[in-house]
């Protein structure tokens, strides 16, 4: 069995002298792909094959020779493993295929985290995290004692680390290997780490305790680590904010702000309902607020949080007041992302929300439905062109709520989308394959915050990550 990729050349001879065959056919799959009537000499045919119009994955070859009274005879299958590689650097149009590649199984609920060097790292339910190379090759992979349901971080130095359910923080150096032994908190964890500056890992585990871990050396950070915020689990990814201030969600309905000590800092008055996806974190110029104790003026920041239950709030970072709250049909996959003119957008089961806050009176008001079943959390690169998956599709839409391209994916995807920083978009699909999809982009938009946990390293963070 071989592995192919591109446009691959297929050398087929017969057994019978040129003047009997009339033409030969390859089959792929049982259905007739290239068809030839030229001999090359010596009973030799030549096929050019473009793998780019299949799917990764094992194929069986075939090749049907036909006489001149249109009878036929046929080749043993030959199985090959397709890789669909083009070239990375191609400039094709928005929507075409950069590279789609076979090389990891199980469901894959995090998102693809990307290294400076776009690399890409994904965890699964087959206990396992897979690394890919920029041109799509699978690099390597490392096995856990649970699913990996989180998203992977890449740190500074390109390392990645990652929940597992086996409870355990797991520190991997770019090339597969053990940075320090697992951190093992005992209890099973679904939260996407997210990374402060000075390398501390923030995360919550099914206990309802947020740990702070040493990316250096994978031990817990001094001061009051771990915390027990809640008697209840925390699935959501912790996010950060400029003045190091960690911000958590629970399954109990509340948010707690927390300081890098590891000291409580409040917790919201409000009971949100049940919290298990992703929050977005903003900076908001202020001029005038009705809203008792919120600043009337300067910068605001504000927590963007959705409830199991179909909600999305505002909440003041500051304080924990909750500023508006809005009631959007479920049930939701979807974190919200807010675009650079600060709409917020989130998939439901019935299509892509857009919302414009009011900053002065704090007033959500609908821009647009972009109606789609069952959308992911989208992403939004520097044209503003947002990109979410509804079922088997891949959708490109423009801010004014109209469609741009469309990709059929082949499979459904659960994971929120990635934007690489040379413009590709990443899904990975339940079918085991990861598609790198041509944008025209120069990558994430470079403000607010425009995808799952901020940016394609997934940092969680605000102030110095622009374009990451």
């Amino acid at each position: 069995e071989e592995t192919l990729v591109g446009t691959t050349r297929i050398v087929a001879r017969t057994s019978s002298g040129p003047g009997i065959v009339s033409r030969i056919e390859l089959l792929v799959d049982g259905v007739p792909t290239v068809t030839s009537t030229e001999v090359s000499g010596n009973n030799t045919y030549i096929f050019d094959w473009d793998t780019s119009q299949h799917i990764p994955g094992e194929h069986a070859l075939e090749v049907k020779a036909y006489n001149g009274l249109d009878t036929f005879g046929i080749s043993n299958a030959v199985f090959v493993t397709v890789q669909i590689v083009d070239d990375p650097d191609s400039d094709g149009p928005p929507g075409s295929v950069v590279w789609r590649s076979a090389g990891f199984s199980g469901d894959v609920r995090g998102s693809v985290a990307i290294g400076f060097n776009n690399d890409l790292y994904l965890g699964s339910a087959s206990d396992t995290l897979y690394a890919f190379s920029h041109d799509g090759s699978a690099r390597w992979k490392f096995a856990t004692q649970g699913p990996i349901r989180s998203s992977p971080v890449v740190g500074n130095n390109e390392d990645v680390f990652f929940t597992s359910e086996d409870g355990r923080l797991y520190g991997l150096e770019s090339d597969g290997r053990p940075l320090w032994t697992a951190y093992n908190t005992g209890s099973a964890l679904h939260s996407t780490p997210a990374l402060g500056i000075e390398g501390a890992l923030f995360f919550g585990d099914s206990a309802g305790r947020i740990h702070a871990v040493s990316s250096f050396d994978g031990q817990s950070i001094t001061g009051n680590w771990p915390v027990a915020i809640s008697t209840s689990a925390i699935v959501s990814p912790t996010v950060i904010a400029p003045d190091r201030t960690i911000f958590v969600a629970t399954t109990d309905g509340y948010l707690y702000a927390l300081n890098p000590q590891g000291a409580l800092l409040w917790r919201s008055e409000q009971d949100l309902g049940s919290i298990t996806l992703g929050m977005a974190l903003i900076e908001q110029e202020i001029e005038t607020s009705s809203i008792p104790g919120v600043v009337e003026t300067g910068v605001l920041n504000v927590l963007y949080v959705v409830s199991n239950e179909g909600v999305l709030f505002a909440v003041s970072a500051e304080e924990g007041i909750v500023l508006w709250d809005y009631s959007i049909t479920g049930p939701l996959r979807s974190s919200p992302i807010v675009g650079t003119d600060g709409t917020i957008y989130i998939g439901t089961s019935t299509g892509l929300v857009a919302l414009n806050p009011e900053i002065d009176d704090y007033t959500p008001r609908l821009r647009f439905i972009f109606p789609a079943d069952d959308v992911g959390t989208p992403a939004i690169d520097s044209n503003e062109t947002i990109y979410f998956v509804s079922r088997n599709t891949v959708h490109a839409i423009n801010p004014n709520n109209t469609p741009y391209w469309s990709f059929e994916l082949g499979s459904e995807s659960d994971a929120p989308l990635s934007l690489r920083r040379d413009g590709a978009l990443i899904v990975a699909g339940r079918n085991g394959i990861v598609s790198a999809l041509q944008t025209g982009s120069v990558g994430l938009a470079r403000v607010n915050w425009p995808m799952f946990q901020r940016n394609a390293r997934h940092t969680g963070r605000i102030g110095i990550d622009d374009g990451d």
